[in-house]
Parts: C-alpha cells; sequence; structure tokens
C-alpha cells in the first residue's frame, strides 16, 4: 500500500476538514469569518438548471403543456428530453428511463452529472423515436417533458454550465450588520481573487469519499483491492447500520448474506455482490458489472484528486491562486467568467504583458494539467509539483494507459483553470424567520462545483 492517497490502513478521515484533505483539498481563498450553515436541509434548498450551449437555462417547473408531442421530422434519430429529478442519482435514472422503454441504459446519454442531493434539471438523449412511450412514464420523483427530436445524440460536456439557487440554513449566531458585511466582502473577494476550481467532495463521495482510491486500484489493475474498497471502506459520515454491514461482510465473505443485509440504496454494492455471488473472486468481472460511466467516474476521479492536491499545494506556497508564474499555462475565455479556450500560451518572455492584461480583465485563465499518459510535466509550472506528487504516490503516467479490458475512457490527459469565478453572484442574507438563512444565487461553466463557492463562504 502506497504512502499517498491510499492511506486509509493508518488514518481515516474523522471531521469534514479530514475529508476534504482526504481529497487534496486544503486552502481557502477568502479570509471572510466563517458562518458555518447547512445546505440541502431541504430538497428546495439547492436547486440546479442545465444552461445549453446556446444559454437557455432549463426550468424546474412541470409545464402544463408537456404532454403536447413535436412534429416528426421526415428523418429523426434520436428524441431529446428535459429531466427533473428530485433526489435522485442522473446514472440511475438514465437506467430507470432504459428500463421503463425495454432498452440498454447506453443508449441514453446526458451532458453532465447533477447533484443527488438537489432538484435538477437537465437534459437527456433517447436512440431512436421515444416519444409516445416517454408521454406514458410515470416516476415519482423524476418529471419528463419538452420532448423533440434531434439529429445527434447528446454528449458528456454538451452544455454552457448550471445555473444555482441555493439556501444555507442554520448558520452561525451573528448579528444583522455583520452577516451583511461579511456577504458583501466576500462577493468582493471572490470577484478579485475567485475560488480554487477543486472537484468537490461529491467527485469522490460525499458520504464516502473514496471513488479516487477505487480509481487509483483501477489504473493499476488491482480489481480485487478495488472491489474491497468499494464495499468494505467505512468513513465518519456513513450511518452506523451501513458500517456494521460493511463489516460483518468483510469479516464473513457472505454475498449471499449481504445481499439481505445490505440497504436497496446501496445499488451498486448490491450489483458488485451479485457477481462475486455467481462468480467468487471474479473481482474483475464485479466492476464490469458496474455501469462503463460509473466506472469511468472512479478512474477520472484519480485525476481529480492529483488535480486538487496540486492547486492546494500552490496555493499554501504563495498565498493565491491569481499571479501566473514563469511557464505557467495560460487560456484565453470565450467571454467574461467563461468557458476556456483551445488557445493557450506560455507565460513567459515578450508575452507577460499581455498575458497579464488578459488576466485582469478576467478573459484568461491559468491552466493546470489533469494528469494522463501523454501529459509532458515538463511543459508547465505544475510540473515539478506534480513530480513531487506522483513520487508519493508511487504512480507513473504510463499507469493511465490501463482500462481497456474495462472498456474505460482514454486517459491523455487535459487541462484545467485553477480559480473559477461565478457569473452574477448574489449573496443575500434573510431575516424573515427566527435564524437568518442566506440565499446565494450564481451559474459556474461545466465542471465546476457549486459546494466549493459555497464552502469558502461558510469555511466549514
Amino acid at each position: 500500500m502506497t504512502q499517498g492517497v491510499l492511506m486509509r490502513k493508518n488514518h481515516q478521515p474523522s471531521s469534514l476538514s479530514d475529508l476534504e484533505k482526504h481529497v487534496g483539498i486544503s486552502i481557502f481563498t477568502t479570509t471572510t469569518p466563517g458562518i458555518c450553515g447547512e445546505l440541502k436541509v431541504q430538497p428546495e434548498d439547492f436547486l440546479v438548471c442545465e444552461i445549453t450551449p446556446n444559454g437557455r437555462v432549463l426550468s424546474i417547473v412541470e409545464k402544463l403543456d408537456f404532454h403536447k408531442k413535436p412534429n416528426k421530422p421526415s428523418r429523426h434519430v434520436y428524441t431529446q428530453l428535459d429531466v427533473v429529478k428530485r433526489n435522485e442519482d442522473t446514472i440511475l435514472v438514465a437506467e430507470k428511463i432504459a428500463r421503463a422503454l425495454n432498452i440498454e441504459p447506453q443508449l441514453v446519454s446526458w451532458a453532465g452529472l447533477k447533484d443527488n442531493r438537489a432538484i435538477t434539471a437537465q437534459r437527456m438523449t433517447i436512440k431512436g423515436d421515444c416519444v409516445n412511450q416517454l408521454l406514458h412514464c410515470r416516476f415519482d420523483t423524476v418529471f419528463l417533458k419538452n420532448f423533440q427530436y434531434v439529429k445527434k445524440p447528446i454528449k458528456l460536456g454538451d452544455l454552457w454550465g448550471n445555473k444555482f439557487d441555493i439556501i444555507m440554513r442554520n448558520i452561525i449566531d451573528i448579528n444583522r450588520d455583520k452577516l451583511d458585511s461579511i456577504a458583501s466582502n466576500f462577493m468582493n473577494q471572490i470577484a478579485t481573487f475567485g475560488s480554487p476550481n477543486y472537484y468537490g467532495l461529491q467527485r469522490f463521495g460525499s458520504i464516502r469519499p473514496n471513488s479516487h482510491i477505487v480509481g487509483k486500484y483501477l489504473f493499476l489493475s488491482d480489481y480485487q483491492k478495488a472491489v474491497e474498497e468499494f464495499l468494505y471502506a467505512t468513513y465518519p459520515p456513513e450511518h452506523e447500520i451501513v458500517k456494521i454491514c460493511r463489516k460483518e461482510l468483510k469479516e464473513t465473505q457472505n454475498f449471499e448474506q449481504g445481499l439481505r443485509n445490505f440497504p436497496e440504496g446501496l445499488y451498486y454494492e448490491r450489483l458488485i455482490m451479485q457477481q462475486l455471488l455467481r462468480k467468487p473472486q471474479d473481482y474483475l468481472g464485479a466492476i464490469k458489472h458496474l455501469p462503463r460511466p460509473l466506472v469511468n467516474l472512479l478512474m477520472s476521479s484519480y485525476q481529480s484528486y492529483l488535480f486538487n492536491s496540486a492547486i492546494s499545494k500552490r496555493m499554501m506556497k504563495f498565498g493565491n491562486l491569481i499571479e501566473p508564474k514563469t511557464n505557467d499555462i495560460i487560456s484565453l475565455l470565450l467571454d467574461d467568467n467563461g468557458l476556456t479556450t483551445p488557445l493557450r500560451y506560455r507565460y513567459k518572455k515578450w508575452k507577460k504583458p499581455f498575458l497579464r492584461k488578459v488576466l485582469n480583465m478576467d478573459r484568461a485563465r491559468i491552466m493546470c494539467p489533469i494528469l494522463g499518459y501523454d501529459s509532458k510535466l515538463s511543459d508547465s509550472y505544475f510540473g515539478r509539483i506534480y513530480k513531487r506528487i506522483l513520487k508519493k504516490e508511487n504512480f507513473k503516467l504510463d499507469y493511465f494507459k490501463n482500462g481497456k479490458e474495462l472498456r474505460a475512457y482514454d486517459f491523455r490527459g487535459s487541462f484545467r483553470s485553477i480559480i473559477v469565478k461565478p457569473r452574477d453572484l448574489q449573496v443575500v442574507p434573510h431575516y424573515e424567520q427566527i435564524n437568518p438563512i442566506i440565499r446565494m444565487k450564481f451559474s459556474l461553466p461545466k465542471g465546476t462545483y457549486a459546494t466549493m463557492l459555497i464552502r469558502e463562504l461558510s469555511k466549514h
């Protein structure tokens, strides 16, 4: 067992701070006092609406005309729809829809995963003409609307980003003037310094943040340890009954009994146990039994852990993430605080004045590599940071080539901006109730995490 991310044998996270450090999150960019607070006390407290590439903001409202059938073109290939879900996993919702239509789950596609504990609106596409069947689909926690025919399927990343409307409750006891001051100062600091563009805890598992550990084992082709981490590892936030189930399963290896004991909600664990019950010690087969999008998510989450660790180390060394360094890769943005473009420059010599100007105008971002087998560590300021991290992890870039047995993504590597600045940020205290609440509204580009922005305010 390595000394880096696979550290649970000698240390288990015991607090939220430890959980964050466990996935590489170590710093804040703002200095406002923390107000603590709770998110997602109610599903209605966390609303997420997808923003399409052309700027359409989806709605969670159930329109009365949702039964209206679109005109059928002479040629069509895919059915597109808006999916509003409440407290549901995107992958599982896609599988529910596939089962209702009696088709394979891989025929359903989406642009991005949305928060589980929330009310969210997102687009999906289904191969073929499914409108008549969809009009008769009914789910308790999922609502389907806005059916139309399109020529191409939605692919991962086919969105601008997401619009958020979030309520934070149970904040600390604080007087009105001070809370108003914190909210105002926070917005100003975010406008200046941005928020670290971390992959949030939900990327790794909010209750059991260990997807990166499983992912690392998959890259190492150690499928037994990947399965054992998936099934047996426990973390403090998890319910005590579930911890007992995991411990008993680890001790007895009785998967038949495990299927009786594990809650129905642990759907993926049950899939693995079903396969091991059929074919004991078929750990590769057990991993293959999981939905392919989940396997890809597990593997890419190890990349996310490495990225988090790299920008944390940079922030701890320099105190901010907006000051460019020699050999930094700078990417231009499509517009103010928008998506990054393929136009990238190295920060050195005669380009420095130009690049500083566009950075100050919020029309560019400093980029950090997301490691893959094709990453050139010498081509970025982050090269030295990553070399130290990989040495500690006992991991080589060539390991990212593994995954063919799992039909996984091509983990070639890419880049990601090290900060994010939200659009149209509003942080508004409300005092109608006995205890004040904070309401936050903002939009973020795709691939970024609202919870990481909120963490900067709560410091919790």
